[in-house]
């Protein structure tokens, strides 16, 4: 371990705005209780002008160190809609930390429950299985490259949408139509699969990069054998181009911000998104 390396604690503070109108903020505070071994706590809440339900995101975490050769890190989820949908998950990552290389593969189990009315009576579950692989390079004097691939596997058919309980609740194509849209409504953000790709470079003031990512949701409207509900059966997936920078004030306070666009398979418009962060190490 290289002796000049120090120990070190940051608490970091982000507003985002999109051209939807969506707005968010967050709060990460990563605290060192021994040498490199770390806890964190991360915060997040997001708001939207079509909705009057904000999702809330809790994260617990906690690493060893990542400049011994092999390092693990593991995160406790919240994810909360009120009285919309709950998600609880808990992932792992196991690290391999070379030179010049890092090797990371993890898996994550959640557990996803939907609410179709506010008393939170009409609920359902659906477990999910992923994994994650990631991979980065630092062997160049100022460039550094990584990629990541996450894969999600989900739950039979819940009860809920077998065909007798379903049309029991939904007694004409209207009413299915209506309550399949409200439950992918929900799950719009929910990955099926995800690829990143990144490329950065260091400079004496700090570091940016730029990144590449292709998401598919998942689809509830997929279980079903609803021939009116075609159109809502395709895959949705996201295309995202981003650039962020961080900029070093002092060697204790930085600055950064994200600038990126996103599509959507399903519309036609681009939505434009930006946010601004502030952080501290000590």
């Amino acid at each position: 371990m290289d002796d000049e390396l120090k120990p070190e604690s940051f608490i970091n503070f982000s507003l985002g705005y999109d051209s939807d109108e969506n707005n968010d903020y967050s709060l990460l505070l990563d605290y060192e209780f021994s040498e490199f071994q770390h806890l964190g706590f991360y915060y997040a809440k997001n708001s939207s002008p079509t909705s009057s339900s904000s999702t809330r995101s809790y994260i617990l975490s906690a690493s060893t160190s990542s400049y011994e050769k092999f390092s693990i890190d593991a995160n406790i989820s919240f994810i909360e809609i009120p009285d919309t949908l709950e998600t609880r998950s808990l992932s792992n990552a196991f690290n391999l930390n070379l030179v010049n290389w890092h090797f990371s593969v993890g898996p994550k189990l959640s557990v996803l429950t939907f609410f179709l009315d506010d008393r939170r009576q009409n609920k359902f579950n659906i477990d999910a299985k992923g994994a994650e692989l990631a991979i980065s390079y630092f062997g160049f004097e100022k460039l550094y490259f990584s990629g990541n691939y996450f894969k999600n596997t989900f739950s039979k058919k819940p009860i809920f949408l077998e065909a007798s309980v379903f049309n029991s609740l939904a007694t004409n194509t209207m009413q299915k139509i209506r309550i399949i849209s409200q439950i992918n409504n929900i799950a719009s953000n929910l990955e099926e699969q995800r690829i990143s790709l990144t490329v950065g470079r260091y400079a004496n003031w700090g570091n940016f990069d730029f990144t590449w990512s292709y998401v598919e949701l998942f689809n509830v409207a997929q279980w079903l054998d609803f021939a009116v509900l075609a159109p809502l059966q395709e895959t949705t997936y996201i295309n995202s181009f981003s650039s962020s920078a961080s900029y070093d004030i002092n060697k204790n306070v930085n600055l950064g911000m994200i600038l990126g666009m996103q599509t959507l398979s399903s519309k036609n418009d681009k939505l434009f998104f930006t946010s601004i962060s502030t952080g501290y190490r000590w």
